[in-house]
């Protein structure tokens, strides 16, 4: 009896499988207002807080399932993630911590997700500026909107230069560099580091210059 239903449940998943794979290709989830803030600490440590809207435009309900993030500076120390204001599974190890959300997503119906990170190690240092250079993503789902926003804590943010995370499509990453420094100094599109140096050489080489001339007379 069991074997005569094999043809049949073999029929039905032939003409199953092609509407499941029209489903799976339309990418019908969507990240947004993707606010992504970003905390240096004194000590050069880190905490990456990511605060996002998982929208399903697709005609069935969904289900995200697993999400992930990827360091590209520093360590991750620790991770922490709440699904609708409600903490859900964080596995973190290394360089990567992967989330659950495991929530139905009804057809044009929405859920917040908060991922907060600790990162070790985030600032390069310096002499008189540490430097960071970190990439965010790659994402799952198309990016419709968001902002970056980077804070430090004893020290002066002098250069950044971050990319967009309006409009990413899945797989894209946006990078964001920067240094900080105890020395009050403006903000600039451009790295403080070798304009700095190069200042303090050429005056060092100005001074040796008419030291010798003054001996020389």
């Amino acid at each position: 009896m069991g074997s005569s239903w094999k043809p049949f449940l073999i029929i039905f998943f032939s003409l199953l499988l092609p509407l499941l794979s029209a489903s799976a290709q339309e990418i019908p989830l969507v990240y947004r207002d993707l606010n992504v803030e970003i905390d240096i600490r004194s000590d050069g440590s880190a905490t990456v807080t990511y605060d996002f809207t998982i929208e399903n435009r697709a005609s069935v309900p969904v289900v995200p399932g697993y999400g992930y993030f990827n360091l590209s500076s520093g360590e991750i120390v620790g991770a922490e993630a709440y699904v609708s204001g409600k903490k859900t599974e964080v596995v973190s190890e290394g360089k990567y911590a992967r989330y659950s959300v495991w929530e139905v997503i009804k057809p044009g119906e929405s859920l917040k997700v908060k991922l907060i990170v600790r990162i070790s190690d985030f600032l390069s240092r310096g002499l008189l500026f540490d430097e960071f250079n970190a990439t965010l993503g790659p994402f799952s789902y198309p990016v419709e909107r968001g902002r970056i926003e980077v804070r430090t804590e004893g020290s002066n943010l002098v250069y950044l230069e971050k990319g967009d995370l309006n409009s990413l499509k899945p797989g894209e990453i946006v990078r964001v560099r920067g240094e900080v420094s105890k020395i009050p100094l403006p903000m600039l599109p451009f790295s403080w580091y070798p304009i700095f140096w190069s200042v303090i050489i050429v005056a060092l080489a100005l001074v040796l210059a008419l030291s010798f001339r003054r001996k020389r007379s």
